[in-house]
């Protein structure tokens, strides 16, 4: 790599894709669990319970309690579920970058590594090893 490369390499950085912070999966999971409609639907929960501690000789309340808090619940894995898995084909999208490409640089093609690529390269063909 010549003076000049390096130069441009330096002030352009590579040629990668910069995730953004993760969050730990307890944390998403508690955030599906206390959306604002989950929220409400839990305290219509807590409130059947409650009324059901005042008045127990009514078990309409208590079987209404549990089925809400049973179905906020379960309405909360599946939706975390949905995102664990769309967040996993986008993590499957990052295999699908070439390791190798050949480009135009300084009018002679070259094979480079991916991320080595800078403005002012012309890109030929992608390089992809199975």
């Amino acid at each position: 790599m010549t003076t000049y490369e390096q130069a441009i390499q330096e002030s352009f950085h590579f040629n990668e894709l910069t995730p953004p912070p993760a969050t730990p999966w307890w944390i998403l999971f508690l955030q599906h669990q206390t959306g604002f409609f989950s929220l409400l639907l839990w305290a219509a929960a807590i409130l059947a319970l409650i009324s059901y501690g005042l008045q127990p000789e009514g078990v309409d309340n208590l079987y209404l309690g549990i089925v809400l808090a049973v179905v906020v619940f379960f309405t909360g894995c599946f939706s975390y579920y949905q995102e664990a898995s769309s967040a996993a084909v986008m993590e499957g999208f990052k295999n699908m970058i070439p390791p190798m490409v050949s480009a135009v640089r300084d009018g002679r093609t070259v094979v480079i590594p991916a991320r080595e690529l800078v403005p002012g390269d012309v890109v030929v063909s992608f390089n992809i090893l199975i």
